[in-house]
């Protein structure tokens, strides 16, 4: 792999590792979020490896539960969102956040500290619905003591970031992959 921009990358304190992930592993990464649709062979290309041993370790990225494939909403979509809070009975914010993670309009569901201790992004396609989950649903979930909800008006795209751990040569060239994409025309199977 070429010089590793992590030793001295300012927001990673000097560290080639995070956690048990080696540079190699924040590499790809990084150069999967530049371009989620590069092949691994382009990405081994970029980063000085193989397309194979990319291939490889993104297997064992995500096997492990390490890293993982996932999508966020466009700015076309139509959504309207909400922000919940639930105080939860001692104990209880664990059963609360996985409950409310089960439910289709949750984008994400964290567990914080202070009074209250689950923070959810809520989405729906309308105002009447999002004011029906923050004000009706959502705070009747078991162990839910009181709520703090808040309408959000605006959601800036957090798709951009990056880790820093390629070099903006590297981030072009894999956001440019070499082999042309062919569409194939769906038959009958598809």
């Amino acid at each position: 792999m070429p010089e590793s921009r992590l030793l001295s990358h300012p927001t990673c304190g000097g560290i080639g590792r995070v956690g048990d992930l080696d540079e190699t592993d924040i590499a790809l990464l990084d150069a999967l979020h530049v371009n989620p649709r590069a092949s691994f062979d382009d990405i081994g290309r970029v980063l000085g490896s193989s397309g194979p041993t990319v291939a490889r370790r993104w297997r064992k990225l995500t096997d492990s539960g390490k890293a993982w494939v996932s999508s966020a909403v466009g700015p076309a979509l139509s959504l309207v969102g909400g922000l919940f809070e639930a105080e939860c009975a001692p104990g209880a914010a664990p059963a609360v956040a996985a409950q409310l993670a089960r439910r289709p309009h949750t984008f994400s569901v964290h567990i914080t500290t202070g009074r209250y201790g689950v923070y959810a992004l809520v989405a729906a396609p309308d105002e009447r619905t999002l004011a029906r989950l923050l004000l009706e649903v959502l705070p009747g979930a078991p162990d839910v003591r009181a709520v703090r909800t808040a309408t959000v008006f605006h959601l800036y795209n957090g798709a951009h970031w990056r880790l820093g751990a390629i070099s903006a040569a590297q981030a072009k060239e894999v956001a440019q992959p070499s082999t042309a994409f062919e569409p194939r025309a769906f038959d009958a199977f598809d």
